[in-house]
Order: structure tokens, then sequence, then C-alpha cells
């Protein structure tokens, strides 16, 4: 029996480049580095048996180019929102719709096939996506992610210190850097439950809550309804995509 093939994903994000190795649907390997490090990337393709990549980003990048030039035999997608066959985009222009955002939906599908969902990405923005269960995406909604709300509060106020979320005690805090840490988590978990029950309301019917991101730990067992986390969530969905381009 032939040996199933190798995909490798790549996500361009703000801040880091994520990447994951596929061999079929099993994941290999996932690798999260800083955007100089980019030669990682290079050693996993020149070890292994990639037969294609699809590369996530909102413009050309340096890596690439690279890989176009050390690689020309591995075809190189780059995922796009018309590569999304089974989701009708709610945006007039969905050229602009995020990328993370798209692929993001399209794993949850997998996930929780035939579900109506809601969509939350955590990272360095906080993204929320309404999902019906034929594939019909009613908008969502972004906002500073908890990082940036954290470093927002104190580059723009002339006392207010850099807090985190270990510093946070529960709803309530009792010093400032617990009163932070609670206003930017619980102001986090206050805006998904808003959007879960707006979303809810509108449709009259059973949701599925899905989240993924680097900072959905601090949220998901701080909301008050039932949720599932799936940390591949976008590789899930990058790889649905490039299966279905080979």
């Amino acid at each position: 029996m032939a040996e199933e093939k190798q995909y490798l994903l790549i996500d361009i994000g703000n801040s880091y480049i994520k990447s994951a190795v596929y061999q079929g649907d099993t994941l290999l390997k996932r690798i999260s580095i800083q955007k100089n490090e980019e030669e990682k990337i290079e050693s996993i393709i020149a070890n292994g048996r990639i037969a294609a990549i699809l590369i996530s980003t909102s413009g050309k990048s340096s890596l690439e180019e690279n890989l176009q030039i050390n690689f020309p035999s591995i075809p190189v997608f780059h995922l796009n929102y018309t590569q999304a066959k089974d989701l009708k985009l709610a945006y007039l222009q969905p050229e602009n719709l995020g990328k993370d955002r798209i692929a993001a939906m399209l794993g949850a599908q997998n996930v929780r096939p035939e579900k109506n969902i809601c969509v939350v990405q955590a990272g360095t923005c906080l993204t929320i996506d309404l999902l019906l269960r034929d594939g019909k995406h009613l908008g969502g909604s972004i906002s500073p992610g908890l990082r940036m709300r954290f470093n927002s509060m104190h580059q723009f106020t002339a006392k207010l210190p850099l807090s985190n979320e270990n510093e946070i005690l529960g709803p309530f805090g009792n010093s400032t850097l617990s009163c932070l840490a609670s206003g930017v988590i619980y102001g986090m978990v206050a805006e998904i439950e808003f959007q879960f029950e707006a979303f809810k309301k509108q449709i009259d019917q059973d949701i599925e809550l899905i989240l993924t991101g680097g900072d959905v730990n601090n949220l998901a067992t701080r909301l008050k309804h039932s949720n599932f986390v799936a940390p591949d969530l976008v590789f899930l969905g990058m790889l649905k995509v490039l299966k279905s381009l080979i």
C-alpha cells in the first residue's frame, strides 16, 4: 500500500509563523517560530516527504519566495476565499475577510459537521464568526486580543502598569494589576457570551461554541456556555482546502 502524502501548512500571522505537517489526516508535527527563523520551516521540507504546501498570509513573504527557489518541484498554493467552497461568506468584499477566519470556519465544519457554530479565535485579535449548518456565514466581530488589551492600557495611560493574565484573582480584583487582569479577561468572556446569545436568539436553534487560538485557555473555563477547544482548527481548515487543490 502506498504511503499517504505529507502536506505542509503555513500560517503567517502578525507575530509568529505557525506551521503543521499532516500525513493524510494525521498531524505529525507543528512548529511556531519567529519571522527571522524561517530556515526551520525549510528544514522540515528538506528532511520530509512533503507533497504540497499551502500558505496563509496577507501578503508576499520572504519565506514564500525562498520555498519557491529552494524547492521548485513542490507545488505551493495560497489560501484565498474562493477556495472556501462550503462557505457562503457574509462579507460584501470577501477578499478582505481574514484568511485565518476562513480556515477556522472550514475547520469548525469538520469538527462539528451539520451544526450551527460560533467560532472564536483568541489570538492577536479576538475574532468571532457565526456560521449556520448549511455553511452560511452571518458575519462576526473583531476586537483587540488579550495581549493588545493589556499593552494598550499600559501604553496609553500615564500610570497604569503592565498587567497580565497571571494577575487575575476572579471577576473582581483587589489591586490595580488584578483589576486590569479581570477587566481584560472577563471583558473578553462577556464579549463572546454576548455574541453567542445574540446568534442563538437570531436563529432560535442550538449552537456549538468552538474556540481556538493561543489565548483560548484563559477564556474557555470562564465561559458559562459549554464549549469545545480545538487548537488546530485553522490547520484543519487549511488541510481541507489543500486536499481539494491537488
